[in-house]
């Protein structure tokens, strides 16, 4: 088992990034920005190999590698068709 030498915070909603921005002045927390334009389990890849390269207190991000499931599980209540909650 890999021991972190910091504390990560992911920071999930329509206002993470700009939540996660807003501590990049912040002396004790490391601010990882992974690509928005990635899909969602590459982003949360590298932020997690940035965590595991930080030695701040906090690491904050906000990449969601769930993001597609609570898409898909809206999406299932909104009349989409079937199977795409299954698929994520």
């Amino acid at each position: 088992m890999q021991r972190l030498s910091t504390t990560v915070l992911a920071v999930v909603g329509t206002e993470a990034a700009a939540c996660v921005r807003s501590f990049s002045d912040a002396a004790n927390v490391t601010v990882v920005h992974p690509a928005a334009d990635t899909e969602p389990q590459a982003r949360a890849d590298e932020a997690w190999r940035r965590a595991r390269k930080s030695h701040a207190p906090y690491t904050m991000h906000d990449a969601d590698p769930l993001q597609p499931v609570a898409d898909a599980w809206a999406g299932s209540f909104a009349g989409e068709a079937r199977g795409g909650l299954e698929v994520r």
